[in-house]
């Protein structure tokens, strides 16, 4: 029993080394990780690991760095962005646990945006 125990926790300890590396050499590599895309990016339709420009809500992420360069703060931006009734980004979320939300911009999300590594990354394509 004991043998038995301590293979299990070997090959547990095997599987989790084997995910992390294929999740190292996918970063390494470029490729997007997380279940949803950042907003203003969408998913690639031929390669879910890619991401591609989301022309709707791009615009909206240049605007809030464009703000933010001229020195506004993120609770100006929130405010501006609600003010000209601007859908956040759980607006474009496909799950049904958002569909619920006042979709209101709020300071803690522009700033998600705005230290976000993905902006600085893809930054040149958004």
């Amino acid at each position: 029993m004991t043998f038995k125990l301590s293979f299990n926790d070997y090959y547990s300890l095997d599987i989790s080394n084997k995910i992390k590396a294929v999740k190292h050499r996918k970063q390494e590599k470029g490729e997007y990780q997380a279940p949803y895309a950042p907003f203003g990016y969408k998913k690639d339709p031929n390669n879910k690991n890619h991401l591609i420009i989301n022309e709707e809500t791009a615009p909206i992420v240049r605007r809030i760095f464009e703000l933010y360069l001229k020195g506004v703060g993120t609770p100006k931006i929130s405010k501006i962005l609600n003010d000209e009734n601007i859908p956040s980004p759980s607006k474009y979320l496909p799950t049904e646990r958002y569909k619920k939300c006042s979709h209101k911009w709020n300071k803690g999300a522009i700033y998600r945006i705005l230290k976000e590594n993905v902006y600085i990354r893809y930054g040149s394509r958004t």
